[in-house]
């Protein structure tokens, strides 16, 4: 006597098929794309979230100063006397037009890294490398229109 056979009737029931039963697998392959573009969709909403409350709360500050008569504070007026990444107001025309360089710049460095790992992964992953190869592709045209963009502000002023 096989053990199979011996068993199988006795365990017969989990052999039954149910109306509406999917799999643990395909249930597994079904909500976890799902989970993680709601996962997504949260971190985008209260990212836009928290920049809707900080824009409110500088506005606030703003009325509150031009209520009781007093100076705007430095920095909150104008959007472009702030450097984006840091959110503190710059010293000079001279410390603005650097950190927008070292942005540009930055570009550059970010699109010949892309490219370089796009012809490693040439090699190891030929799917994979025109993604790579594209953005590094972006990045560098991002550094360009950046760098022609530096250049006719720095022809106005």
């Amino acid at each position: 006597m096989n053990f199979e056979t011996s068993i199988t009737p006795a365990m017969n029931f989990l052999n039954l098929p149910v109306v509406g039963a999917v799999p643990p697998v395909e249930i597994f392959t079904l909500y976890l794309p799902l989970a993680g573009m709601a996962f997504g969709l949260i971190v985008v909403v209260i990212a836009m979230w928290s920049k809707a409350q900080d824009n409110r709360l500088k506005h606030e500050t703003i009325r509150a100063a031009l209520e009781k008569g007093q100076p705007i504070p430095a920095g909150l007026g104008e959007t472009n006397d702030l450097d984006s990444s840091t959110g503190t107001a710059f010293s000079s025309p001279e410390e603005r037009r650097w950190a927008r360089k070292q942005r540009t710049l930055v570009d550059l460095r970010v699109g010949l890294i892309c490219l370089g790992v796009a012809g490693g992964l040439f090699f190891l992953a030929p799917v994979i490398a025109p993604l790579m190869a594209f953005t590094g592709l972006a990045f560098i045209i991002s550094w360009l229109v950046g760098r022609r963009a530096e250049r006719d502000f720095d022809n106005r002023n």
